[in-house]
Parts: structure tokens; sequence; C-alpha cells
């Protein structure tokens, strides 16, 4: 029905434009021209936008529209509910910028000239559109295959920003972009360019991990992008959390968007972040049922109506189900025997760290509960370290909370909590 609605409104304002009237007899009536802000771009029917080089098919519930620019189109991809955008309007989630270079008459570009391409150029097209907008692409370079060259860079932009108490600005929007600058020249000196740029909504929300690793795999797929840039680290201190040489993570994603969200949170447009977690701005997970306890620290989910084995970050519980029965003890039972009270028959939330799955084929999370006495959620790990049941673990690069686990696992041994009192943990 939006869609219809759509089409009708482009349809008359169409009309008005071009001095149409309706007529009845030998009066006419004058069409009225809708209400709409100058620049205003409607929304668009369809699910696909086709390019030359790729088709960019949208998540469920969203909406596109297009503008024609000096150097090309720009499309702009929004939630569905708004029936267009200004472009500047901070609702925008997706931008592609498409265009066509006719001053590259050279047949091959070195790397150093494709990057001044894109960052001189085409993102400066972008940079000026927004309001106010600032670009960091100073630390990444050209990666080039046999047909593009791509260049990544992250921004934010806003006039209005507001500052916490230990001196971080936080800005309205935030930007993830990737660029493409087609390699070989045509005939008439001119190469194709792309712009896909990531961003937010007007309360800080970005993209679900769905819908933000959909439109990368189709971006990566469609160019035969399987590297980006990535700053060089040494061997023996090699942090995963840093590496973007696949292009960044959803959890990299969320870091790079944090402070645009506090933006939203100190300005009150949002709830304020809880300590255990946020629901809302899609750190957990929606709710699964509780299968079955296989241990202290591993239990089995349903997700999407599979069972999956769930091994809790950061934590280790003593043994009590282990092939080698010499390594099952009492301690591992009641730890166990605790896991199953607490969480047999319960709906649970995932929160997940960098890796998502260990060699064993286990999904790794933080696991949590809901709070029924004081509302919130509760996480399994700590309550696990709290008790005393549990002694800390911590594999890289799984280390999100690494340091409060630590904390806990002082203050459960200094009150021999558990097993610290009997002696079984040293």
């Amino acid at each position: 029905m939006k869609k219809i609605y759509s089409f009708v409104l482009i349809l008359c304002f169409v009309l008005a434009l071009s001095g149409c009237t309706a007529t009845s007899g030998s009066e006419a009536t004058e069409t009225p021209t809708p209400a709409l802000p100058n620049g205003a771009v409607l929304a668009l029917y369809g699910d696909e936008i086709e390019l030359d080089d790729i088709t960019i098919r949208l998540p469920d519930g969203m909406t596109y529209g297009q503008e024609k620019i000096e150097s090309g189109t720009v499309y702009y991809v929004w939630r569905t509910g708004a029936e267009y955008v200004a472009p500047k309007n901070l609702d925008i989630v997706f931008y592609i910028y498409v265009g066509e270079d006719i001053n590259s008459p050279d047949k091959i570009l070195t790397d150093a000239e494709a990057r001044t391409s894109i960052s001189q150029s085409y993102i400066q097209v972008f940079r000026t559109a927004v309001d106010n907008g600032r670009i960091d692409y100073y630390d990444a370079n050209v990666v080039s295959t046999d047909d593009w060259y791509t260049l990544c860079f992250t921004g934010y932009s806003g006039s209005d920003n507001v500052a916490t108490t230990y001196g971080v600005y936080c800005y309205p929007k935030t930007y993830y972009g990737v660029y493409m600058l087609q390699k070989n020249v045509t005939d008439d000196y001119s190469r194709r360019y792309y712009g896909f740029i990531f961003s937010n909504d007007a309360i800080g929300s970005m993209l679900t991990q769905s819908e933000y690793e959909s439109l990368l795999k189709q971006i990566k797929g469609g160019f035969a992008v399987d590297t980006f840039y990535s700053l060089p680290q040494n061997e023996l201190s090699y942090d995963s959390a840093k590496d973007i040489s696949n292009g960044y993570s959803y959890t990299q994603l969320k870091t790079l968007f944090q402070n645009t969200t506090n933006y939203y949170i100190i300005k009150g447009d949002r709830a304020k972040e809880t300590d255990e977690g946020d629901t809302e701005s899609g750190i957990l997970s929606e709710l699964y049922d509780v299968v079955r306890v296989v241990d202290g620290d591993t239990i089995i989910v349903s997700i999407d109506g599979k069972e999956v084995k769930v091994r809790l970050i950061g934590v280790d519980t003593p043994e009590s189900v282990h092939t080698d029965d010499s390594k099952n003890t009492a301690e591992g039972k009641e730890a166990s025997e605790w896991t199953s009270d607490l969480l047999t028959g319960a709906k649970v939330y995932l929160e997940y760290d960098v890796d998502t799955e260990d060699d064993y084929g286990r999904t790794l999370a933080y696991v949590y509960i809901d709070d029924i006495d004081g509302g919130g959620v509760i996480m399994v790990n700590r309550l696990l370290l709290e008790n005393g049941l549990a002694q800390i673990m911590t594999i890289q690069p799984n280390s999100k909370y690494a340091t409060e686990f630590y904390e806990l696992q002082v203050a459960a041994r200094e009150a021999k909590k558990g097993f610290w009192e009997t002696g079984f943990f040293q």
C-alpha cells in the first residue's frame, strides 16, 4: 500500500509541475501540489537497486530513492515508514554513489594515482553533501584487483556535537564507506566509480548484523573484492580486533559507531545503556530457549529450530562430563547442577565477541537471563565467577570483559566464595 501511495504521490507531483489540470465540464480545477520540502527524494518502488556492474538487493523493511547530482547519481536508503527523505536526512542508513570520471586519459593508473582520485574527488562529493562532514582515509591505501581499485574510509558529520565528561566529542552521524574505481579506461577516457557508505539513523541505531553482513557480502561478491587495506601488525602482537583486511566486522562497526550512540544517549533521544548490556541497541540477541545444560559452562539453546551448543566466554568450571572420567570432579558436578538450576527451562540472550565459534564448532557467547527482581538482565558468566564456581579463561581475541572478569575472580578468592573456600581453586 505504501508503494502505491508513493507512486500516486510522484505522479501528482509531476502533473502539478507540468501544469496539467483536472477538468469538469468547461471548468478546470488545478491539481494541488504535494507539500514536499525543497530537494526531497521520493521513495521508489522495489527492493533492488540495479547498477551497471552490480545489483544491490536491499534487506527487508528498507526503502530507497535516488537523486541526480553533477557527477552522477546518489541512492539513499532508509527504513520504511517515510515517503521521502531530504539528502541530509538523519534517517538515511545506506548511501550509494555512482558516477563517471571523464578526465582519466591514462590507460593504467598507479595505486597512488587511484588513491588520489578516490580520496580527493569522489569521497569529497559525499563529504560536501552531508552536514559538516569529516572523513578519515589517511591511514588507508588502495587495494587493486584485476578490475577495480578499492579504498575504505571512516568519518562522521554534524554541526551539532556533544562532549563527554572525559573529553570525547560525539557527533550525530558516523560513516564507514567502501569506494570502487574501475581499473580499465573506456574509449572515451572514462572510468566508473562507486561509493557504498553505511551510516546510522536519527536515534543512533545502525544496521542490524544480518543487514550489514548481507550488504557487505553483496559488495564484495559483486566486485570480487576479498581483501581491504589494513595497517600492518607485528606477528607477535597481532590483534584480530584491529584487523580490517576483510572489511569491518560487525563488532568493529559497533565500536566505530559507539560515540554516535553516546551522542543520542546524552541528548536524551534514546535510553542509557545498562551495565549488563542493551537489547535495544543490538548488543544482545533475541531470547532463545535453553534446551538443556551440558555442564557448568556449556548449554544447548534453540536458534531458529536448531539446537546450538553454546560455550560461555571467559570462564571455566571444573569438569563433569569429560570423556576421560578421571578428570571429572565433584566440584564439576556441583557447578553443573548450579547452572542447571538457573537455566533449565529458561530463556537467554546471547552477546558475542570477536570470534563467534571455537575450533569444536561451539558458539561462543556471554549468556544473559532476565532479572525478575530488579529488571534488566544478568550475565551468567559473571555469576559463575562471583560465586566462586568458575575461574577466568581468556582466549584471544575474545577479551571484551577480561579485566572485569579478573577483578571478579580476585574478589571471590579474597571472600573465599565457592571452590576458593574449599581449596579446590588455588
